[in-house]
């Protein structure tokens, strides 16, 4: 599994490099644009409903390339990966056994945008993703998805859209209704789909106000639900298990320079519940725990 890891990370910077020929989110002026951003996150002391307690430190790398390819296509690639590190204290709902414990989400993305005139755009962007605690299957652990959507600019302060995202993931498939917006209600205050290093991804809802020129305050809320297969020495021996929540976080922005900027966040996971099934779906450990405090720090850039 660390050989896998390092190999995929290895390819960030040279999967960005190799794919400016053909990708794409087109930066200002039609040209190749590249992003990065790193994002450490620690969740505290959160009490299990059953008896017991667990933490979470992790970290989230991601590196994209964007390449305009014509006057109205853009195609573009993303590569993310995502380390957590749970430590459990005595779960009762596992019978004091640990469940899981170094999880890896290694995810690779293509996307491709055409613009259809001056207001209406269409979006799609296939992926494959490895979701797995160290010492899983990969293969077992390997699932794919893919994402599209239509939207359209009634006038330079409103985006509206909506698409489907569906995935094959881990033993389950799913389909479910995405909605886009950004909608600058005045000049200082936005409501859009929250920024892809919160602490849901580009998943939830941000209500955001520019206080200054490089200072910007926001508050969000999503849905988080995590699957992954578990190691196959482990305590499932290569089952599947969930983490799920509703976060709720703060968050303060400052733009250092034109290209990079600084996030801190800070919130809460309400209604979060941790689920164990055996390698033949039945669920054989289940619990829901207290509202988890989290903080997060994210550093990114655009070139």
């Amino acid at each position: 599994m660390k050989k896998l890891v390092l190999s995929i990370l290895c390819c960030v910077p040279l999967a960005a490099m190799l794919f400016a020929a053909g990708t794409g989110h087109a930066r200002e002026g039609g040209r190749t644009g590249y992003s990065a951003a790193v994002a450490p996150v620690h969740q505290f002391r959160t009490d299990l409903d059953q008896g017991g307690s667990f933490t979470m430190s992790g970290v989230l790398l991601h590196s994209s390339v964007t390449h305009p390819v014509s006057g109205n296509v853009d195609v573009g690639l993303g590569l993310t990966y995502a380390y957590q590190d749970y430590r459990f204290r005595n779960p009762v709902f596992t019978g004091g056994v640990e469940p899981w414990s170094e999880i890896h989400h290694i995810q690779g993305s293509a996307v491709y945008v055409r613009t259809l005139d001056d207001d209406w755009q269409v979006r799609l962007s296939p992926s494959i993703r490895f979701s797995g605690e160290s010492g899983a299957s990969t293969e077992d652990a390997l699932a794919w998805g893919g994402f599209l959507s239509v939207s359209r600019a009634f006038h330079p302060g409103l985006v509206l859209g909506a698409g489907i995202a569906y995935s094959d993931d881990i033993d389950r498939r799913s389909v479910l209704p995405v909605v886009i917006v950004r909608w600058d209600i005045t000049d200082r205050l936005r409501l859009a789909n929250s920024p892809g290093t919160s602490p849901a991804g580009p998943a939830g809802m941000e209500l955001s106000c520019r206080v200054e020129d490089d200072w910007a305050l926001g508050v969000g809320v999503a849905w988080r639900s995590n699957r992954f297969r578990l190691d196959r020495h482990g305590f499932s021996s290569g089952g599947v298990a969930r983490s799920r929540g509703i976060p709720v976080w703060v968050r303060a922005s400052r733009s250092l320079t034109d290209r990079i900027g600084l996030d801190v966040y800070g919130g809460l996971l309400f209604s979060g519940n941790l689920r164990v099934d055996d390698v033949h779906g039945r669920r054989i450990a289940d619990s829901g725990h207290s509202r988890a405090a989290f903080l997060s720090v994210a550093l990114s850039a655009r070139f």
